[in-house]
């Protein structure tokens, strides 16, 4: 109602059963967003004139056409596999009219807002990739579920040229799982572990040689998101103990974030000491204790 942005968006699936408890299953949905709220009254600000003009109110929706094949197995009674390809072309995306380089596909990875004037929807991007899940219900005492998702994700700006997006890490890998220990009726304890393996971040690129002559920071955007940092790694375990009563249940348990103190990257910047790229890490080994009673 803002700015009189609308669309419609469809969406159809059809799915044929196969044969042994399998199905194959073919999709496709349109999907519009409408931007973040505060990129629409973003001010540009012209020093001869002293005046500000809002350059964003007018932005549409960005859009996306999502296109999935789909193919489901039950191999026991309960164990299931999934496993899925995609493709999703995105377009009506926010760039800037001049800064090639920038996309609003990149937004929203960061505690970081930009605020950016003269935006346009003249942007596109495309993702494509593969999932495969393997999931075992919680059966004799025990569950665990797999993931792997496998993809690449590009984006284009205002001036044409293909780059990654700041998300395209390419692969995650995700492997938990859980044994219950039955102590008697009314308690137990639950051992769970969580595992996530996926390619490193993607972070704007700095130019070292010139941060060194600046003394700061000097980022070359047309570079952004070229490379990957080293491998996100993180394991997570949980112990817990619970007590189910007539009107309570009550339950004991450890947490502990991160066992191995991997060292995931979060983000680079340049130091003006050491004249070298210097990393902010991720959370470290972090163990918590919880008490919980529910009613």
């Amino acid at each position: 109602m803002y700015n009189s942005s609308y669309s419609f968006d469809p969406r159809f699936s059809i799915s044929y059963q196969l044969p042994s408890n399998a199905k194959l299953s073919m999709a496709y949905g349109k999907h519009s967003q409408t931007q973040p709220l505060f990129n629409y009254f973003v001010e540009k600000y012209d020093q001869q004139t002293n005046t500000y003009t809002a350059t964003n109110t007018q932005l549409d929706l960005s859009k996306a056409h999502h296109f999935i094949a789909g193919y489901d197995q039950m191999i026991a009674t309960n164990l299931k596999l999934k496993t899925e390809i995609y493709y999703q072309h995105l377009y009506n995306i926010p760039v800037h009219a001049n800064l090639g380089y920038y996309s609003m596909v990149n937004a929203g990875n960061s505690f970081h807002q930009d605020r950016v004037d003269d935006l346009i929807n003249d942007g596109t991007g495309r993702n494509v990739g593969f999932e495969f899940t393997l999931e075992k219900y919680l059966n004799n005492n025990y569950y665990f579920l797999i993931t792997t998702s496998l993809f690449d994700s590009k984006y284009r700006g205002s001036d044409g040229i293909e780059r990654n997006t700041e998300f395209n890490i390419n692969r995650v890998v995700n492997a938990l799982g859980g044994y219950e220990i039955a102590l008697n009726k009314n308690m137990s304890v639950d051992l769970n572990i969580r595992t996530v393996w996926a390619g490193g971040k993607r972070n704007p690129y700095i130019d070292l040689e010139q941060s060194k002559l600046k003394g700061e920071t000097v980022y070359d955007h047309s570079k952004d998101y070229s490379f990957r940092e080293k491998d996100y790694f993180k394991v997570d375990l949980r112990a817990s103990l619970k007590i189910n009563g007539k009107r309570i249940t009550q339950e004991w348990a450890l947490d502990i974030t991160n066992a191995s103190n991997h060292k995931n990257i979060y983000s680079r910047a340049y130091n003006a000491k050491k004249e070298a790229i210097v990393y902010v890490y991720q959370q470290g080994f972090y163990p918590m204790f919880l008490y919980r009673i529910n009613f």
